[in-house]
């Protein structure tokens, strides 16, 4: 049955060497996977011609309403400008300095 106070429908108790085989097992089948997406992503960044500085740049501006990223798309910078900052509530300096490094890498 078990321990004494266990119930009897408690989970079999692993081994503490039957667990580290098992997470070191799935490790390496998710580093596997893990390459392979990345292979695959690059294979897509080339395929459509996209700079995978680009990832970076709209994953600064994920928290940001879409609205945000299709004035940067248009270039339209003060609209961008404006967004940004009733989005984030910083000042017109800050929120310049923001939009224009963001500009720069689309």
């Amino acid at each position: 049955m078990g321990r004494v106070g266990e119930s009897p429908m408690a989970a079999p108790r692993l081994s503490f060497r039957h667990r580290a085989n098992t997470v070191s097992a799935m490790d390496a089948a998710d580093t596997t996977r893990l390459a392979r997406l990345e292979r695959q992503i690059a294979f897509l960044y080339r395929h459509f011609g996209l700079d995978p500085q680009l990832a970076d740049a709209f994953a600064a501006a994920g928290d940001m309403p879409p609205e945000f990223t299709e004035a940067l798309r248009k270039q339209n910078l003060i609209l961008a400008i404006k967004i940004y900052r009733q989005t984030t509530g910083v000042g017109l300096a800050e929120a310049k300095d923001a939009v224009e490094r963001l500009a720069r890498s689309v």
